[in-house]
C-alpha cells in the first residue's frame, strides 16, 4: 500500500540507499574528467531537473479532519514527474494538497526510472566505483 507506514529499520535501509546513492552521484559528478563513459553516462541519466509533485494527505478515514502540515524530518520521499497519479489520489482520504517543486542546476532529482533503465541496458548487477 503506497500510504502504509514503513516499519522503522525499513526506514533505515531507504535512508541509507538514497544516502549513498547521493555520495556517489556527487562523488561521480565532482570527478567528472576522470570518469569513464559509462560512469558518465550513468551520471547524466540519473540526475532530474524540472517540475516534480507530491501529495500529501491521509491515510485513514479517522484522520482526514486533521490539518495537513508538510514537515522536513529527515527522510527521503518519492516525488513524481507526472502532474495526477490517480493510483495515490484513490488511497488518500479527506483533503489532499498537492506541492511541487521546480529543480533548478545547482540542485538535482534522482531518476529511478532512469535508474532502472540504465542498468537494465548495460546489464548492471553490480557497480563498483574504482577511487583513484
Amino acid at each position: 500500500m503506497v500510504v502504509a507506514k514503513k516499519i522503522v529499520r525499513h526506514k533505515i535501509y531507504f535512508k541509507n540507499f538514497f544516502k549513498n546513492l547521493n555520495y556517489l552521484i556527487k562523488y561521480l559528478t565532482n570527478n567528472e574528467e576522470k570518469l569513464m563513459q559509462i560512469e558518465k553516462d550513468f551520471i547524466n541519466e540519473i540526475k532530474y531537473y524540472g517540475i516534480v509533485y507530491r501529495y500529501l494527505g491521509h491515510a485513514e478515514l479517522t484522520e482526514c479532519k486533521k490539518r495537513i502540515i508538510p514537515e522536513f524530518n529527515s527522510i527521503w520521499v518519492s516525488w513524481s514527474k507526472e502532474k495526477y497519479n490517480s493510483y495515490i489520489e484513490t488511497k488518500l482520504y479527506g483533503k489532499r494538497t498537492r506541492l511541487y517543486c521546480n529543480i533548478k542546476s545547482c540542485y538535482y532529482g534522482i531518476d529511478l526510472e532512469a535508474f532502472q533503465k540504465f542498468c537494465i541496458r548495460n546489464e548492471v548487477d553490480d557497480y563498483y566505483i574504482k577511487r583513484r
